[in-house]
């Protein structure tokens, strides 16, 4: 399993809280994703336990958690581990057109 993808997500817009795709490819990849906050994350991963995150802007407290997990390889591992399987349980194409659907077929 690879263990530590740093992502750092700015794009031309500023769009600094939006969710990205490469966080749910990075868990399915297996990776500990360490990701700048954005509410959405909450609602799709318990932070600290199967994600982790920091304050966008705050490099101090990014520093400090990329020197923190890339030294303490079981906890990486087992965030990286509970991050990729809440993915695999909810988060994967299949599980999202479910949802859809589940949305669709209400008339919501």
């Amino acid at each position: 399993m690879k263990s530590l993808v740093p992502d750092y997500p700015i794009d031309e817009h500023g769009l600094y809280y939006q969710l990205k795709p490469r966080v749910f490819h990075a868990v399915g990849a297996g990776a500990m994703v360490l990701n700048d906050y954005c509410p959405e994350l909450e609602q799709l991963f318990e932070i600290g336990k199967e994600i982790v995150t920091f304050k966008f802007g705050d490099f101090d407290e990014l520093r400090e958690k990329l020197k923190w997990y890339t030294s303490h390889d079981m906890e990486r591992e087992r965030i990286a581990r509970a991050g990729y399987e809440r993915g695999r349980k909810q988060h994967t194409y299949t599980a999202r057109i479910r949802q859809i659907l589940d949305i669709v077929g209400r008339g919501s």
